[in-house]
């Protein structure tokens, strides 16, 4: 029976760990969502009102002639339709294909990751699928005053900054004011061109501005990810003995076992895992025990903070040592308190969604 406990101890301490790591996660996707607000916040230098991605697509459109109408008019090229065509999975990057004469992007094209790892971060939390991924995803961003088509704002808005966006903006003038029979002249035309003019005079202030606020971007996503890595290295060192990486996400099947006294020790909780599996029951037996443990965590707290101490001091003393380490530049690292809280908080989430948290956080970079 006390070797039951022990292992109890520390797969509490371990889920406590994995706690850590999604919300470590959590805050990933919160800076990325906040950055993507300000972003666009900053577009209003690039036009008046901010109305960058209407009357600021100029950028992309060039007058066409419909031999049927015998009129010339500028492509209805707006939203996600600006520089991709439209049979594309927002789940798969490489489904993206780029209409001719958009390849300017060029190496931005690989940066197209973070809302299709924000669909799988949102099924994983919410634990929705399908149109109500969608619908999750649009209630999140609009909280950030951020509607997202995919993520072709962000790559345009950060494209915007490069000397290569100035360059292709300026021939992009220089060719609707070329047009034959004085086309720009045109109440239509006439207005794109002054509304590229004023991208035109804006760039200088949103490149500075924005570099700056991708750059801090960077630096706080880097350090989240650092530290998650750190902890991620700690439980794989500290508790690799116990159970291996791959069945992290049946954690609270045994401990449910275990505190049921269904199992005896880890190596009859894995075979009873094997067992479930084999037989298909895994799914609805790991929602019964993540009910029971969801339970057991909130009524029992006090209990399994007492309990589970030395197995804590021992994780995050492996956790400062594996910091140290890959990173001497790290300023906080977990501890104890931490690792309770997020036990705490994270409580109501069955392993395997602590699992598949920070598997989208992966897809992200």
């Amino acid at each position: 029976m006390d070797e039951a406990k022990e292992i109890i101890n520390r797969l509490y301490t371990l889920r406590a760990g994995l706690s850590v790591m999604a919300h470590l996660t959590d805050k990933i996707f919160d800076r990325q969502l906040e950055f993507l607000e300000k972003l666009k916040d900053l577009s209003e230098v690039l036009s008046n009102g901010g109305e960058f991605w209407t009357n600021g697509i100029a950028i992309f459109d060039t007058p066409q002639y419909d031999r049927f109408s015998h009129y010339w008019h500028m492509n209805n090229c707006h939203g996600e339709g600006i520089a991709y065509e439209h049979n594309f999975n927002i789940n798969d990057i490489n489904s993206y294909v780029f209409k001719p004469g958009y390849e300017v992007f060029g190496e931005l094209f690989k940066k197209i990751r973070f809302f299709p790892a924000f669909r799988q971060y949102v099924e994983a939390t919410r634990g929705v699928s399908g149109d109500d991924v969608t619908r999750e995803v649009f209630n999140i961003t609009a909280k950030h005053n951020y509607i997202p088509a995919a993520d072709i704002r962000e790559m345009i808005m950060t494209w915007v900054c490069t000397d290569e966006a100035a360059e292709h903006i300026d021939r992009h003038m220089q060719m609707l004011m070329s047009y034959k029979k004085g086309l720009f002249r045109r109440p239509r035309f006439k207005k794109e061109i002054i509304n590229l003019q004023k991208i035109i005079d804006g760039l200088p202030a949103y490149k500075e501005r924005a570099k700056d606020l991708i750059a801090q971007r960077d630096r706080d996503i880097k350090a989240l990810r650092t530290e998650c890595d750190i902890i991620h290295k700690a439980l794989q060192q500290e508790f690799d003995s116990l159970l291996d990486e791959r069945d992290w996400k049946y954690i609270d099947y045994i401990i449910f076992a275990l505190e049921t006294r269904r199992v005896d020790n880890m190596k009859e909780a894995l075979h009873y895992v094997d067992e479930e599996v084999r037989t298909n029951r895994i799914v609805n037996a790991m929602q019964q025990a993540a009910t029971q443990i969801c339970k057991t965590i909130i009524e029992q707290t006090s209990r399994l903070i007492a309990a589970m101490q030395i197995c804590t001091a021992q994780l995050c003393a492996t956790v400062e040592a594996v910091g140290a380490r890959l990173s001497s530049k790290i300023s906080h690292l977990t501890s104890a308190v931490e690792l309770n809280n997020a036990l705490i908080e994270k409580s109501s989430a069955p392993s395997e969604q602590l699992i598949n948290v920070f598997e989208a956080a992966r897809l992200f970079t």
